[in-house]
């Protein structure tokens, strides 16, 4: 309106809201090229650039009716994969080698169901561990799985390899625990199988014992 000496004055403008949304923001929306570098991407590897997991078919896996086996249980180390199937065979698979897995049939031990497959650090000793409480095993070098007598009638829970003084030839001392609350000491090598069993703890309850962890300690 005028002022009083017949000036025009600009109107008073609203106070600014700090939280309403800009106009330029509101008006410009990421594109879909933008949306895709935003996108999170996999670890990499810092000297080749490759990405640290991929996933790959593996063709001629299969049974022979066929049909892809259904897994049961899988362990991995040191480039090794074991994949115990529900057709009682373990595929024993050395990806460093670029050939496909080797099976070994468990159908002829009496077609009994494998329970749970343990792998050392090393990926060259494999324990396996059937419904019925028997249990072999196999070595990298094995042509065929190898009962394991003195572990008869004892269903593994967990193992805990020597990290550090297992090796190709022996696993040196492991431990291993049992379903109901047994806990023993062992040592296995591909020419002796079993070379040394012995229960050393037997826990109150009887319950499984799931986990353990081996450490060696200097004197």
């Amino acid at each position: 309106r005028p002022g009083a000496n017949g000036a025009s004055r600009a109107p008073a403008s609203e106070p600014s809201n700090p939280y309403a949304p800009s106009s330029s923001h509101s008006q410009s929306r990421p594109s879909q090229q933008q949306k895709q570098l935003q996108k999170p991407t996999p670890w990499i590897r810092d000297t080749h650039g490759e990405p640290l997991l991929r996933l790959r078919v593996v063709d001629g896996w299969t049974t022979g009716s066929g049909k892809r086996p259904v897994i049961r249980a899988v362990a991995a180390a040191h480039r090794t994969l074991a994949i115990a199937t529900e057709e009682e065979s373990v595929l024993w698979w050395d990806t460093s080698t670029g050939g496909g897995p080797k099976k070994f049939d468990l159908a002829s031990k009496g077609g009994r169901s494998i329970e749970s497959i343990f792998l050392d650090p090393t990926g060259h000793h494999l324990i396996i561990s059937m419904v019925t409480g028997d249990n072999y095993y196999l070595h990298s070098s094995f042509d065929r799985v190898r009962s394991l007598k003195k572990m008869s009638n004892v269903h593994v829970q967990s193992v805990a390899w020597d990290k550090r003084g297992g090796s190709e030839t022996s696993t040196q001392t492991i431990l291993v625990g049992g379903r109901t609350g047994d806990i023993y000491e062992a040592q296995l090598d591909p020419r002796k199988k079993d070379k040394y069993w012995k229960q050393v703890y037997q826990l109150d309850d009887e319950v499984p014992v799931c986990g353990l962890e081996y450490e060696s300690f200097p004197d």
